[in-house]
Order: C-alpha cells, then structure tokens, then sequence
C-alpha cells in the first residue's frame, strides 16, 4: 500500500506541476525504483515519462545540474524502448524530446 502511494504521489505532483518536488523524490528512491518494486508492471513506462517531464522542467527552473543529469538518464531509457519497437511510449518519446529542447533554452 505504501509503494502505491509513492507511485501516485509522484504522478500528483507531476500534474499539479510541483516538478522540484518529484524530482528531489525520484532522486531520493533512485531512478529504478519502482521497476525494481513492480518487474514487468506496464505503469513503469509512464511513470518514467512522467519523472523526466518534473525532472526537465525542474532543471529548468531551477537550474540545478542533479535534475538535468537525471532527465537524461530517463531520456536515454524512454528512447531506448523506442527503438526497440514500443510503440505505446512513442508519443511520451516526443513529449520528453520536447521537454529537452526546451529545458536548452
């Protein structure tokens, strides 16, 4: 029960934009947190979208290299399940591509 509340605690503050906040958390659990809790749960790819959206968006606002360093590293795995034929996350891949060239300025 508790595990759950971590995953929709992060979703909430991704939606209401409280993206320091998710971020700092994601860093805190580790970026393989909730893939290492559920193997195999299809909720790890939306989750890992959503935490590189908080994280880019926290970068830049903030500044902060941490945040930057873990949205590439949520870049790099979304993009590999692109090209390895997931087609299910392809719209999140433009989303989060978006998010980096924004957060370049």
């Amino acid at each position: 029960a508790v595990d759950s509340i971590y995953v929709w605690y992060g979703v909430l503050c991704t939606y209401f934009g409280h993206h320091s906040e998710a971020a700092d958390d994601l860093i805190r659990r580790g970026h393989n947190f909730l893939q290492k809790l559920r193997p195999g749960n299809p909720f790890v790819m939306w989750d890992t979208c959503l935490k590189a959206v908080s994280c880019f968006s926290a970068a830049k606002t903030t500044g902060k290299a941490k945040y930057n360093k873990m949205a590439q590293l949520l870049r790099s795995k979304v993009k590999k399940w692109v090209q390895k034929g997931n087609i299910n996350i392809r719209h999140m891949h433009d989303l989060i591509e978006a998010e980096w060239h924004a957060s370049k300025g």
